[in-house]
């Protein structure tokens, strides 16, 4: 199999596991459409995926998450992609169009390197007035660690929660 960097897999032999589908297998809410139809995928489907994970970050929701594995996939291959304004209006149309464009279902529409999607951000970054560091992305990983070794601190073990069952 040949690997992407998202972790996805593309068939390059029989020996595959594939599904009765046709389908290859993968994460199927970060799948592209042509990764989703068992076609040959390249760093257009990790583009894909990175657009995918801005597209739910700035929303709050899952962008393809059917019932089932096969019925997120049916998602990804319609390729339909609500807009991020209708759903939080705090986002900017320039930002919109960069995550959109990473998003398009034709690999050919899409960036085509993620050089060009990276120096999209960074422009509006800049056009915006936000600064982002290497500093600034530490401080916030460091924070959102901190938080959750709180909560998870704050939480009963599954045996502590088994025992307090049984006692109450």
């Amino acid at each position: 199999p040949k690997s992407s960097d998202t972790g996805t897999t593309t068939a390059e032999s029989d020996s595959l596991l594939v599904t009765e589908e046709g389908l290859v297998l993968g994460t199927p809410t970060y799948m592209s459409p042509e990764q989703a139809r068992g076609k040959p995928v390249d760093r257009r489907t990790d583009i894909f995926a990175c657009g995918i994970i801005l597209w739910e970050l700035l929303t709050g929701q899952r962008l393809f998450l059917g019932e089932n594995d096969v019925q997120t996939v049916k998602l990804v291959r319609a390729g339909e992609v609500p807009s991020i304004a209708e759903i939080n209006p705090e986002v900017q149309p320039a930002l919109e169009r960069i995550i959109r464009k990473s998003l398009a279902a034709d690999p050919l529409d899409r960036y085509q390197k993620c050089d060009d999607m990276a120096e999209d951000l960074a422009g509006y970054l800049f056009e915006n007035n936000l600064k982002v560091t290497g500093f600034d992305l530490r401080r916030m990983v460091e924070s959102v660690a901190k938080a959750e070794e709180t909560q998870r601190k704050r939480r009963p073990s599954i045996i502590d929660q088994l025992i307090q069952q049984e006692m109450g």
